[in-house]
């Protein structure tokens, strides 16, 4: 939708999948744990990874200046039957599902033209959750329980995805 010249809102839907890979397959035997790189012999039931993301934002640009803006806002993608990696004892481990996982957030944008320069600054926020309950085998983690384990509920966050990214550019056009 385009009420102005300057201004454009949109909403996206988008949904995609994939198959588990070459090492998710041949490292998902939990009797059989592997150590990496490994010989991918066995052929487990991995569900295939399916990601839905719903999106909606604006896209505006100053009529008088050479700046413009953009805020997608509400991006908000499950994925389903995510795959993790569980260890095991000795350095080993093996792939399984996990169930689902969330990212939801927003981005903002603001870029611009000065004289023979092309700018931009550019923030995200991302809440990366975990939507189901499952355990990892962590032993040699501070955190772990008597067994050795972890218990990962939904709304627990996604580890190394950061919250907040914030980044900067800019370039000569001359």
């Amino acid at each position: 939708m385009t009420p102005t010249d300057a201004l454009t809102f949109y909403a996206d839907y988008n949904e995609a999948s994939r198959a588990p890979t070459v090492i998710e397959l041949g490292c998902a035997n939990p009797a059989a744990p592997c150590g990496l790189p490994n010989d991918f012999a066995s052929d487990p039931n991995l569900e295939q990874v399916v990601a839905r993301t719903v999106e909606a934002g604006l896209r505006g640009k100053s009529t008088r200046s050479t700046m413009g803006v953009e805020v997608r806002m509400c991006f908000h993608t499950v994925t389903a039957m995510t795959s993790n990696l569980s260890p095991s004892p000795r350095n080993q481990g093996y792939f399984k599902n996990v169930g689902n996982t969330r990212r939801r957030g927003l981005d903002l944008s603001l870029g611009g033209k000065a004289g023979g320069l092309t700018w931009h600054l550019t923030y995200s926020f991302v809440d990366a959750t975990f939507q189901s309950t499952f355990a990892v085998n962590a032993s040699s983690n501070s955190t772990a329980d008597a067994a050795g384990d972890i218990l990962v509920r939904p709304g627990d966050r996604i580890p190394l995805i950061s919250r907040h990214t914030g980044r900067t550019g800019a370039r000569s056009t001359r």
